[in-house]
C-alpha cells in the first residue's frame, strides 16, 4: 500500500488515534477535594491578626499632659467659744491700749473721771462721767453729760454714737441707799438699756474697788462708805453679770492689801486713787479682755492668776439690813473692817437718803460740777440708838 502523507489525507476523515481514551474524575471526588482546599485555606489564615498587628506596631506617643496643681484646701475655721460669764474675765496677754480703747466708752462717777485724767488712757476713748453719778440717776434719765451748751443724759449720749466696748464703774455713791438687790436690779435694767442702743458692743461691768478705812476716817468720808457694804454690792454685781451674760472685771484685785482693803499707798483720800493707782487700774483692763466683736479670737489666759489677798480673821459685829445670800460662781473676798469701836451700832434699817450722795473729790483736783447747785450734799448719818 502506497505511503500517503497526512497532508494529502482529507481533513474531515482524519482523527488522531489515542492509545487511552480520556476519562473524567468522579464528581464526589472533586467535591471532597474542593472542601479540603477550603479547609486548608481557612486554617492557613493568621489567627488574631488585629491583636498581633497592634503588638508589632509601636503606639504613637501620647500628647504630654500638663499637671494641674491641686488647689490648697482652705482650713475650716474653728468656732470661737463664747466667754464663760459665770466667772470674772481671766488674765491674758496685754493688748495695745491705743487700738483697744479707740472704740471704747467709759461710764462712771468721779473715780472714772480720775481714771480719765491720770491713767494714761488713749484720748480716742469716750467718757460719760459725772461726779456723784449713780445708776439710779442714769435710769431716771438725769441730764448730767455736757454737750456744747446743753446737758443730756447718759442714755441719750449712748444714742448718738456706736461703740465697740462699754466700761461701767458705778456703785460707790449708791452705798448710802444700802439695798444691794435694788442696786443690782437697777444695774440690770441699765445693761438692757445699753444693749438696746449699742447692739454690737461688749459690756464690761467693773467691780467696786474697796476703800482704805483709815484714810476715810482722816478725810471724813461719809459713814456709809465701808468695805463691808462694798463686798455685798460686789456679790450682787457678780450675780447680775452672770445672769445678763456680760463680762465682770475684778479690778479691785490689784489694789487689795493683806487686810482686804485698798493699799494706803494707792489711795489719795481713802476713796479716790493716786496716779499709781489709776495706772494700775489701766494695766488691769489691758490684761483682762474679751473679744469685742463676734469672731474675734479669745485672749490667751495666763497660766497662773494673780494672787488674791487673804483678809485677816477679825471678828465683826453682824450688820442688819443685808440682802438674802446670793449664790456666786466665784465668791469675792470679803474685806474686813478695822476692829469696831465700842460705839453703839447704827439703827436696823438705814433710810434711803433724800439727797444724792456725792463723794468728795481727789485733793488738789476739782471734780465739782460746773454749777454747784447741782451737787447734792451727802446723806446725814442717822441718829444712834439711845
Amino acid at each position: 500500500m502506497p505511503d500517503i502523507s497526512p497532508e494529502n489525507l482529507p481533513q474531515d476523515r482524519y482523527r488522531p488515534r489515542r492509545d487511552h481514551p480520556a476519562s473524567k474524575p468522579p464528581v464526589w471526588l472533586m467535591a471532597a477535594l474542593g472542601a479540603c482546599l477550603v479547609l486548608v485555606a481557612l486554617w492557613s489564615l493568621p489567627q488574631g491578626q488585629p491583636a498581633q498587628a497592634s503588638k508589632r506596631t509601636p503606639p504613637s506617643p501620647a500628647p504630654a499632659v500638663e499637671a494641674t496643681p491641686s488647689p490648697t484646701p482652705t482650713p475650716t475655721p474653728t468656732p470661737t467659744p463664747p466667754p464663760d460669764y459665770s466667772i470674772p474675765v481671766p488674765q491674758g496677754a496685754p493688748v495695745e491700749g491705743e487700738d483697744w480703747f479707740a472704740d471704747a466708752v467709759f461710764i462712771g462717777d468721779s473715780r472714772t473721771d480720775g481714771f480719765k485724767l491720770f491713767s494714761g488712757v488713749t484720748k480716742e476713748a469716750a467718757f460719760l462721767d459725772y461726779t456723784g453719778l449713780t445708776v439710779f440717776d442714769v435710769m431716771e434719765d438725769k441730764a448730767v453729760i455736757r454737750e456744747g451748751e446743753e446737758k443730756i443724759s447718759v442714755l441719750q449720749a449712748l444714742e448718738k454714737a456706736q461703740y465697740g466696748k462699754v466700761y461701767i464703774a458705778l456703785g460707790v455713791n449708791e452705798l448710802g441707799y444700802w439695798d444691794p438687790n435694788l442696786f443690782a436690779n437697777t444695774y440690770a435694767a441699765f445693761v438692757d438699756a445699753i444693749r438696746d442702743r449699742q447692739k454690737e458692743a461688749i459690756l464690761y461691768i467693773q467691780a467696786i474697788i474697796p476703800v482704805n478705812s483709815e484714810l476715810c476716817k482722816t478725810h471724813k468720808q461719809p459713814y456709809y462708805v465701808t468695805n463691808e457694804r462694798i463686798a455685798a454690792f460686789n456679790e450682787a454685781l457678780a450675780a447680775m453679770a452672770a445672769e445678763k451674760k456680760v463680762c465682770f472685771l475684778r479690778v479691785d484685785e490689784p489694789f487689795l492689801d493683806r487686810d482686804g482693803e485698798t493699799n494706803a499707798d494707792l489711795s489719795a483720800d481713802g476713796v479716790h486713787f493716786t496716779k499709781e493707782g489709776y495706772r494700775l487700774w489701766m494695766d488691769y483692763l489691758l490684761t483682762h479682755t474679751q473679744p469685742a466683736r463676734v469672731g474675734d479670737p479669745l485672749p490667751t489666759p495666763s497660766p497662773t492668776p494673780p494672787p488674791t489677798a487673804t483678809p485677816k480673821a477679825v471678828e465683826t459685829p453682824p450688820v442688819t439690813g443685808l440682802p438674802p445670800e446670793t449664790p456666786l460662781s466665784t465668791p469675792a473676798p470679803t474685806p474686813v473692817l478695822p476692829t469696831p469701836t465700842p460705839e453703839p451700832p447704827p439703827v436696823t434699817a438705814t433710810p434711803e437718803p433724800t439727797e444724792e450722795a456725792v463723794l468728795p473729790p481727789i485733793p488738789g483736783v476739782d471734780f465739782a460740777p460746773e454749777n454747784p447747785a447741782e451737787s447734792a450734799a451727802p446723806a446725814e448719818e442717822p441718829s444712834e440708838s439711845p
